[in-house]
């Protein structure tokens, strides 16, 4: 009985965190039609980008989070399974410029390098998801310049929502450097 309370009030706790005042929320703010232009020249073009090498493929809706799990040929052979196959289920790309490392074993250590491995260096392995394969049956190479890499890492920062990340009501429950309720 304690152990499905404690669930289902954390369970309560995490619905109750919504981040919706990003720099990207701002596009869609104006009540009418959404507006790009409340976005910087570079984060526009990553934007864009987004959408063009496939990345909305993935990382659906408003909060871009995959679908599902799957394997997106970081390793030629998983050496962790995860959902079978090396498949893995990816947390939103919400606030995920503050969320480093990144992957699911923590090897990238900035969106850079995500973004870098998503643009050439998708290994094949086995269960690859077909959505990174390439015409050819290989992974997929975006052929991305230095700047466009550049622009799709200024889009994902523009996910971030500073002022959730700063909200009291998310704080520290135990300010006092406790350890919570004896």
């Amino acid at each position: 009985m304690k152990q499905e309370r404690i669930a289902a009030a954390l369970a309560q706790f995490v619905r109750s965190l919504v981040s919706s005042h990003s720099r990207f929320e701002a596009v869609f703010a104006t009540g009418s039609a959404p507006d790009p232009m409340r976005l910087t020249a570079r984060e526009r073009e990553g934007m864009q980008l987004f959408s063009r090498a496939g990345c909305v493929n993935c990382h659906r809706s408003v909060t871009q989070s995959a679908d599902q799990a799957s394997n997106t040929g970081l390793d030629s052979l998983p050496a962790d399974t995860g959902a079978g196959g090396g498949r893995f289920k990816p947390p939103s790309l919400r606030n995920v410029a503050v969320r480093p490392p990144y992957m699911r074993d923590g090897r990238f250590g900035t969106l850079r390098e995500v973004v870098e491995f998503y643009a050439g260096q998708v290994r094949k392995s086995p269960g690859l998801d077909p959505r990174l394969l390439g015409q050819d049956g290989g992974p997929r190479r975006l052929n991305l310049t230095g700047e466009q890499v550049g622009a799709l890492v200024a889009f994902l920062e523009a996910l971030t929502d500073s002022s959730f990340l700063r909200a009291e009501k998310q704080s520290n429950p135990f300010p006092c450097g406790g350890q919570g309720p004896s």
